[in-house]
């Protein structure tokens, strides 16, 4: 279960879910750090079988999908897929080395790109965006 986050009116509502997918794990490890001050919990998977696991088993659904481009068992396309049948409102966000994945980004529905050699500085914005929580 994600951590409540304290509000000034006393209550409590939880951190939106992100979900990391990428073969990398220092990768996923930096963009763990780097969501650190954005105010969410961040699941992780290194394929996307592995993602579809650990999606099914949150208590939380995933607000924001972070995935590789180029996934080793599928494309982020199909994963992303897989995942909107169960929770429509899904946004994605994109990363790869590959320039062309901003045309990968719109294919799926929600979705954005980053380019990953400008990841540390703007992840934590690219997120807020999705999540609607930008002006934060």
């Amino acid at each position: 279960m994600s951590p409540p986050i304290d509000n000034e009116s006393g209550s409590t509502r939880q951190c939106p879910t992100v979900l990391v997918v990428d073969d990398f794990d220092l990768l996923r490890e930096l963009i763990r750090h780097l969501l650190a001050s954005a105010d969410v919990q961040v699941l992780e998977a290194s394929s996307g079988a592995e993602a579809l696991a650990v999606a099914a088993a949150c208590e939380q659904p995933p607000r924001v999908l972070i995935t590789d481009m180029h996934l080793p068992d599928c494309s982020c396309i199909e994963l992303a897929a897989q995942l909107r049948l169960r929770w429509p409102g899904l946004k994605t966000l994109v990363i790869s080395s590959d320039p062309s994945g901003d045309l990968v980004a719109r294919a799926i529905p929600e979705a954005k790109f980053l380019e990953k050699t400008l990841l540390a500085d703007r992840l934590v914005q690219r997120v807020r965006e999705l999540l609607g929580t930008a002006s934060q």
